[in-house]
């Protein structure tokens, strides 16, 4: 009996080094929160999703010295989810000047989806003090939803791997966006 091949989805994760991303690309395969940090070079994950297809997670470098390795996904990738930490205004607001403006420049076309990650430090009495005393606060949900509406994106979702809060919720999205391109592409 003949044996047909899965389709593959393919999903880039990016997003500055230490914003999450790798935490909550683990989580959505189905591993615990490490709480060290041990910055990625490159990852990949499958998740079956049905008999037809799985999707593919290439989760990438954030630090700028590997940009050339990020930017060959790109142009082959079904679907970018940008990530920042609630936390760092900074990030956030490359997510849109760096980021998404690298991505636009290499591709077009590419959806992009935005997560906000650590959402569990703005239940942190140490970290709320701490951006308060540097005249800071923590990235909005509004702000978050304002951006990805500005940039076109599918959407946004805050969520923390800390605590496995959101990462359900973003599986789900996930599986949407593959369930409706796969579809589309049928």
């Amino acid at each position: 009996m003949l044996k047909t091949q899965k389709k593959e989805f393919n999903v880039l994760f990016v997003g500055e080094g230490a914003s999450g991303k790798t935490q909550v690309v683990s989580c959505l395969n189905g591993n615990a929160y490490i709480e060290e940090y041990n910055p990625t070079i490159e990852d990949i994950y499958h998740l079956p999703i049905n008999d037809h297809f799985y999707i593919k997670i290439t989760d990438v470098a954030g630090q700028l010295e590997y940009t050339v390795l990020v930017e060959q996904y790109y142009e082959t990738t079904d679907c970018i989810f940008i990530c920042f930490s609630i936390n760092d205004w900074n990030q956030f607001e490359r997510t849109k000047t760096w980021w998404y403006d690298e991505i636009r420049k290499k591709s077009l076309t590419v959806p992009v989806f935005l997560v906000g990650t650590k959402a569990d430090l703005k239940e942190n009495e140490y970290e709320k003090n701490y951006l308060k005393s540097v005249g800071k606060k923590f990235v909005s949900s509004k702000d978050a939803i304002n951006m990805a509406m500005e940039i076109g994106a599918l959407g946004y979702v805050e969520c923390s791997a800390k605590f496995n809060v959101g990462i359900n919720f973003l599986f789900e999205k996930l599986k949407k966006i593959a369930n409706d391109k796969m579809a589309v592409n049928n």
